[in-house]
């Protein structure tokens, strides 16, 4: 999928479902990261003790939806390790379904 994106000309965020990194582990998503050797954003929901173990782990780019005072420090946290708390995410999102062909997605029209 990657390398289709990249094909098309398109840098792609990668982002975990909901749920996902308190299910598999941050550790597992920065491996993730580490074997595809692209960034991904790690949704931590609203859930502080996981976005801190996020940035423990390595993960430099967490979604973070909790009170905005939270996100706040946990924005100054990762600043000082060369990363970002977003609050919320913009532009072109992808959910895949099982049903979808990821040749199609690119051929979308998107609005940024």
């Amino acid at each position: 999928m990657l390398e289709l994106a990249r094909h098309r000309g398109v840098e792609p965020t990668l982002v975990t479902a909901a749920g996902l990194a308190a299910f598999a582990g941050v550790g597992f998503w920065h491996a993730v990261e580490q074997a595809l050797g692209h960034a991904v954003v790690i949704d931590c929901g609203d859930d502080a003790g996981l976005a801190m173990a996020a940035l423990r782990t390595g993960s430099r780019d967490l979604l973070f939806t909790g009170p905005p005072r939270v996100a706040a420090k946990l924005a100054d946290m990762a600043a000082q390790l060369g990363g970002q708390v977003r609050q919320e995410l913009r532009g072109l999102l992808l959910d895949l379904l099982p049903e979808d062909d990821p040749a199609d997605v690119f051929s979308r029209d998107a609005a940024p």
